[in-house]
């Protein structure tokens, strides 16, 4: 009676980096290195624009494709620490409150080699004459 070789290529969908294995079922030899593919972390929603009344609240969100990774709040080109930001599981957020018209500009939540960018308009408040 013959045993079929079973390779581990047959098994095993990823493992750590440059692990090498040695297997011997039966007859059957198999040395080699795995290496594995790992899914890049993405944006699954994007950023929106958004226009808002100054002394409102601005509330920009996007969502990722994996819980609890480090992002970057930027405004134009420069990381910004002035406003609230939250990251629950998959979702990111930034609140801005009470809006100046100097925070208007470009929003961007930066993943390091992926990126989404909002605008958000901040129009002057209106006068009760």
């Amino acid at each position: 009676m013959s045993i079929p070789c079973l390779f581990l290529s047959d098994l095993v969908h990823s493992v750590t980096v440059g692990t090498q294995f040695q297997s011997a079922l039966g007859g059957c030899n198999n040395v080699g290195t795995l290496f594995p593919t790992v899914a890049p972390v993405t944006f699954v929603k994007a950023l929106r624009s958004l226009q808002l009344q100054e002394g409102g609240t601005a509330h920009l969100s996007c969502e990722v494709s994996k819980s609890d990774v480090p992002v970057e709040w930027k405004k134009g080109t420069s990381a910004s620490d002035k406003y609230e930001i939250r990251q629950e599981g998959t979702r990111v957020e930034l609140f801005i409150y009470d809006a100046e018209a100097e925070d208007a500009g470009d929003y961007t939540c930066d993943l390091g080699d992926q990126q989404t960018t909002a605008s958000l308009q901040v129009k002057g408040r209106r006068s009760l004459a």
